[in-house]
């Protein structure tokens, strides 16, 4: 396995009598997960939900947007990947879909630049890499069952849901219309990000 130390956060509860998943298996503060290290994966298909696995360059860019609350421009972060695939299947299928890219086949993706939306888990040392410019970015309830890293406004500190960011026709990173104040700086981080997340 090219990327055996990859962070991969469980979807599911591990039950307290499963002992042996639960040894394997480490807790994550900043996420509210557990997580497991990918060579490991073989034996935890049964907690794993589809997820969409980020390769690596990523580039962190910085530009502003409007905050809906208070009304002033406020700084905001955002990661693109170099390239993505969306890894789908049920327990044990699941799990062998994911082994697959990360002992080569990432290598065959091709380059597509995405930003990572609506994020639930980062590994905590890339995590640190984005709070390095922004303390303000973290974990943030933005309605029923819809927790994810987002932004926040410098000023009044409500959330910044990603929708005004990417997905609307006059957000600073939209695809079809992007900010010409933006500006990125590529990070020392080459392991793919797996994730429950979005794409824009």
């Amino acid at each position: 396995m090219i990327f055996p130390s990859a962070k991969i956060f469980l979807s599911k509860e591990v039950p307290k009598d499963d002992l042996i998943s639960l040894d394997k298996s480490h807790w994550c503060e900043l996420n509210q997960k557990r997580w497991i290290y990918a060579v490991d994966i073989y034996s935890f298909g049964e907690y794993l939900l589809p997820k969409l696995l980020f390769k690596g360059p990523f580039t962190l860019y910085k530009s502003e947007v409007k905050c809906l609350a208070c009304y002033k421009m406020s700084p905001i972060l955002a990661i693109e990947a170099s390239g993505y695939v969306p890894i789908g299947g049920e327990d044990h299928d699941l799990a062998l879909n994911i082994a697959f890219f990360l002992e080569g086949g990432i290598k065959d993706l091709r380059s597509k630049p995405v930003y990572l939306t609506n994020v639930e888990e980062y590994p905590p040392e890339f995590l640190k890499k984005i709070r390095m410019s922004s303390f303000l970015f973290r974990k943030y309830s933005l309605g029923e069952d819809n927790d994810y890293f987002a932004n926040a406004c410098m000023h009044c500190k409500a959330p910044i849901e990603d929708f005004n960011i990417f997905y609307e026709e006059d957000g600073p990173l939209a695809r079809c219309n992007p900010s010409p104040a933006r500006h990125g700086v590529v990070l020392n981080y080459e392991t793919p990000i797996i994730c429950e997340a979005q794409f824009a």
